[in-house]
């Protein structure tokens, strides 16, 4: 790889944040796809998760969030590399373990088929918490603290946690930002009709860090 072609390459990818090989290949009419995967460990890059990893960014480019991940359009990326590798890593760190639903809304993507192979393998673990499936480390140790902590949490929040509409309908209202704190989302609902506590609807801003950021 010349230098002239790395430094294109790089001027690319900071110009697009994202490209697939075609897009690559076009660009460089030149190399062969063995020749740009080549070029693109040169110059350190990732791959996206989702998309079966279709999409290339500098390795420099991602502002990786608190959990490890940057969307950019459709593409997701992880600084933890694959999806299973990522979900792993989510509900090992989760104090409380996490729910389908809360990686399902962390991470945008179906996640069945990849919780499903983790557990199956080992990696993870299932457990039932009043009537909760929460996926928590393989670590007894580690487990048995996050189902303890998820317990308080549930108690703290009035016993069973809301349902998933409920859940969905809160996520929304913080989306469409016309809604910024959990006493506006409780009066929403219950104007609706639905029974719920302020405590319940706390835990869920808490849970997905709502009302503090865009």
């Amino acid at each position: 790889m010349s230098r002239d072609t790395q430094t294109e390459l790089i001027r690319l990818l900071r110009a697009e944040r994202v490209l697939e090989m075609p897009a690559l290949r076009h660009a460089f009419p030149g190399r062969s796809k063995r020749s740009i995967f080549r070029d693109l460990v040169a110059v350190g890059y990732v791959t996206s998760c989702n998309l079966d990893g279709r999409f290339y960014a500098l390795a420099e480019t991602p502002p990786w969030d608190p959990d490890g991940l940057w969307r950019c359009a459709q593409a997701l990326f992880s600084r933890h590399g694959t999806l299973k590798a990522t979900i792993r890593h989510l509900v090992e760190q989760a104090e409380a373990g996490r729910t389908h639903l809360e990686l399902q809304a962390t991470l945008h993507l179906r996640v069945h088929d990849t919780l499903f192979d983790l557990g199956r393998e080992g990696q993870i673990a299932r457990e039932l918490v009043d009537k909760l499936f929460l996926y928590v480390s393989a670590d007894l140790e580690v487990q048995a603290a996050q189902i303890a902590r998820r317990r308080t949490l549930l108690e703290q929040a009035g016993g069973a946690p809301l349902g998933p509409y409920e859940i969905i309908e809160i996520l929304l209202m913080v989306i469409h930002r016309d809604v910024r704190q959990p006493e506006q989302a409780l009066a929403r609902l219950r104007a609706q009709g639905r029974t719920v506590d302020l405590a319940q609807i706390q835990e869920i801003f808490k849970r997905y860090d709502l009302g503090k950021k865009n």
